[in-house]
C-alpha cells in the first residue's frame, strides 16, 4: 500500500464510516497455527475491531448504554421536575402564556423549550409506557458518551488502542453526570452542545488544515453550537468566553485567530437568538426584562425587585477555598458544589492535570523551543478558563457536566506529556480504575418503571372557571393534570410585596370566579400567605391529589375571606 503524501489527513478523519484501510495491528492479532475453532474467533474478533471503527456503531453502542443505564435507574422524579419541568412546556404547548401568573414562581419564567421533549413524551405520547420513557430520557447521556469519544480520538494520541475510550469513560463515570443520567434537568443536554462546540476546531486542528477558509467556518459552526446551548439554558454562557480564548491561542497567525474568533462571536449570538430571542421577546413584552426575574438590577423592572437572581449559597467562601476549591468538595459537605455531599476525586486530578500539563508545556517551550500540540493548547485553555467562570458565576457542580465529561481528555493528556506512551495509557486505566472505586453518586430522585403510568396523577376535577392558587412549592408537575373548563392556575410563591407581581397577583384572587388552593396539607406558610391576599383556606373540605410521585398534596376551597367585624362604639360616659 502507498504511503500517505505528507500534509494528508489520516483516512481515518476524512472518512464518513472513520474506517481504516487496513487492520490496526495492535486490535487484531495475526493468523497462528491452530484448529478450526482458533481462525473462526480471530475472524469474529477482526469483524468487531473493524466494526467499532465505525462512527455509526459507535453511536448505537452509545446510545443503547445510555438508554439502558437510564432504565436501570429509573423514571425521574426529581423536586425541579415536580416544580416546573412539566409545567413550563405544558403552559407553552397549550397556549397559557397568557392565562397563567406565576404559576410556579420564579420558574415559571425559565425558557421552556428544553422540557419540551420529555413531556411529549412522558405526558402526551408515551404516558403509559415508563420503561420506553426511561430509555430514551438516557439517550442524551448515550450522545455526550459519544462526542466525547469523537474529541478524544482527536486529540494526541487519540489513536491509540482503547485511549480514547478510557479516556472517555474517565469523563462519563463523573458523579453529577451519572447521577442526571435520565434526569430532566437538562443538563446534560447542555453537554452536548457544548461538547459539540469543541470538536469542529479539534478536527480542523487534528488534520492539518487551519487555513482560513476551513478554519473560520469551524469556529461559526462551533460559535452557532455553544450559543443555542447558552440560548436553552442560560447558565452554559460561561462557556463562550472560555472556548472564545482557547480559539484565540490555538494556532496561526494573528489575523486567522481574531478572524475565527469574530466568526465564533458573531455565530455564537445567532445561536443565542435562535434558541433564546423568541423567549426574551415575551419576557421583555409581559415583564420589561428579557431575562425576568434575572438580571433585574440591570433592567429595573417594577415586576420585581432589584436584584441579580444569583444563587450564591454554593460560592467559595474564601480566597484560599476559591484556588483549591475541588479539594474542599472531598470533604461531603453539603452545599459545597452541590446540594447534598460530593465525595469525588474528578476535579481534584484534573487540577493536579492541569498544573502539570502547564508546567511540561512552558519547559518544552522555554528548554526545547518546542510549541505545545494546538489542540492541546485549545483543550487546555476551554478547560481552565471556563472552570475560572463557572467558579466565579455559580460554582454548582450540575453546571459544569461538560467539563466534567471532558476531565479525562484533561488527565490522559497530562499523563502523556509526563509518561510513555506505554505508561501513559496503563495511568489512564489506573486513574479510571480509581474513580470507580471512590465515586458516590448522588440521588436526585427516581420512582420504579414496574407499573402504572409515567405520571399517575388523580385529581379532583375543577368547576368551569375556576382559578387555582399555587401555594407550595414543588406541586407544579399536578397542573397539567387538573381538569375543568377556562381554568387558570396563579402563584403566591416567590413573591415579594411592593412590587407589580404581587399586585397583580392579589388583584387575580379578588374575583367571583371559584378559588381552589394547591398546597401541602398543614402547610402553614401557604395558608398565611393566601389569608394575606383575602383566601381563606377551606381545610375540612380539602380533596387529595393521589399520585406515587409524593405525598400529602391536597386541593381545596379558598373562599373570600369573612370580613373583619366593625369595632364596637366607645361608650359614652
Amino acid at each position: 500500500m502507498a504511503e500517505e503524501a505528507p500534509g494528508v489527513p489520516p483516512a481515518h478523519l476524512l472518512g464518513v464510516n472513520d474506517l481504516p484501510a487496513e487492520p490496526d495491528r495492535h486490535l487484531v492479532h495475526a493468523p497462528q497455527p491452530g484448529g478450526r475453532i482458533g481462525p473462526m474467533w480471530r475472524r469474529l474478533g477482526h469483524s468487531l475491531a473493524c466494526a467499532w471503527f465505525r462512527w455509526d456503531v459507535r453511536l448505537g453502542v452509545c446510545l443503547l448504554l445510555g438508554g439502558l443505564l437510564s432504565l436501570h435507574a429509573g423514571l425521574d422524579n426529581n423536586w425541579d421536575l415536580h416544580n416546573y419541568h412539566l409545567y413550563d412546556p405544558f403552559a407553552l404547548l397549550h397556549g397559557r402564556l397568557g392565562r397563567d401568573l406565576n404559576a410556579v414562581g420564579m420558574q415559571t419564567t425559565f425558557n421552556p423549550l428544553l422540557d419540551v421533549p420529555y413531556y411529549l413524551l412522558a405526558v402526551q405520547w408515551l404516558p403509559h409506557m415508563p420503561r420506553t420513557v426511561a430509555f430514551l430520557a438516557g439517550l442524551p447521556y448515550g450522545a455526550l458518551a459519544f462526542l466525547v469519544l469523537a474529541v478524544a480520538r482527536l486529540l494526541p494520541g487519540g489513536r491509540q488502542p482503547w485511549q480514547a475510550e478510557v479516556t472517555t469513560a474517565i469523563g462519563l463515570c463523573g458523579t453529577t453526570v451519572v447521577s442526571e443520567i435520565g434526569q430532566s434537568y437538562g443538563d446534560i443536554q447542555i453537554a452536548v452542545f457544548v461538547v459539540a462546540a469543541l470538536w469542529p476546531p479539534l478536527w480542523c486542528l487534528a488534520v492539518g488544515r487551519p487555513r482560513s477558509r476551513p478554519w473560520i467556518g469551524a469556529c461559526a459552526v462551533s460559535g452557532l453550537a455553544m450559543g443555542i446551548a447558552g440560548g436553552l439554558k442560560l447558565t452554559a454562557c460561561v462557556y463562550a468566553p472560555a472556548l472564545a480564548l482557547g480559539l484565540l491561542f490555538a494556532v496561526g497567525p494573528w489575523h486567522r485567530r481574531m478572524a475565527g474568533v469574530a466568526a465564533f462571536c458573531a455565530c455564537w449570538l445567532a445561536g443565542v437568538g435562535i434558541a433564546d430571542g423568541w423567549w426574551a421577546a415575551h419576557l421583555w413584552a409581559r415583564f420589561a426584562n428579557p431575562m425576568f426575574p434575572m438580571m433585574n438590577d440591570l433592567f429595573r423592572s417594577p415586576w420585581a425587585v432589584a436584584g441579580s437572581g444569583r444563587d450564591t449559597r454554593f460560592l467559595p467562601r474564601s480566597v484560599v477555598q476559591a484556588l483549591f476549591y475541588p479539594f474542599w468538595w472531598l470533604g461531603g459537605h453539603p452545599f459545597v458544589a452541590s446540594e447534598t455531599g460530593v465525595r469525588d476525586w474528578h476535579f481534584a486530578l484534573a487540577y493536579l492535570a492541569v498544573v502539570v500539563l502547564a508546567a511540561r508545556g512552558l519547559l518544552r517551550r522555554v528548554r526545547d523551543r518546542i510549541t505545545p500540540d494546538p489542540r492541546t493548547v485549545l483543550l487546555l485553555v476551554f478547560f481552565t478558563v471556563g472552570f475560572a467562570v463557572w467558579e466565579a458565576e455559580f460554582s454548582i457542580l450540575r453546571y459544569a457536566i461538560p467539563l466534567e465529561a471532558l476531565i479525562g481528555c484533561v488527565i490522559v493528556a497530562a499523563l502523556q506529556s509526563a509518561l510513555p506512551p506505554r505508561r501513559a495509557r496503563q495511568g489512564g486505566v489506573v486513574v479510571l480504575v480509581f474513580l470507580l472505586a471512590t465515586a458516590g453518586w448522588p440521588g436526585w430522585g427516581r420512582v420504579s418503571v414496574d407499573r402504572g403510568a409515567v405520571f399517575d396523577v388523580r385529581a379532583p376535577a375543577l368547576p368551569d372557571h375556576s382559578i387555582v392558587a399555587v401555594a407550595s412549592k414543588p406541586v407544579g408537575f399536578v397542573l397539567p393534570f387538573l381538569h375543568g373548563r377556562d381554568t387558570a392556575f396563579v402563584g403566591v410563591v416567590d413573591l415579594s410585596p411592593g412590587t407589580r407581581l404581587y399586585r397583580t397577583v392579589a388583584r387575580r384572587l379578588h374575583t367571583q370566579r371559584p378559588v381552589f388552593a394547591l398546597l401541602f396539607r398543614n402547610d402553614a406558610g401557604a395558608i398565611a400567605t393566601l389569608a394575606s391576599m383575602g383566601r381563606r383556606v377551606d381545610t375540612a373540605a380539602c380533596q387529595p391529589v393521589r399520585t406515587r410521585r409524593a405525598s400529602g398534596i391536597v386541593l381545596c376551597p379558598a373562599p373570600p375571606s369573612p370580613a373583619p367585624a366593625p369595632a364596637p362604639a366607645p361608650a359614652r360616659g
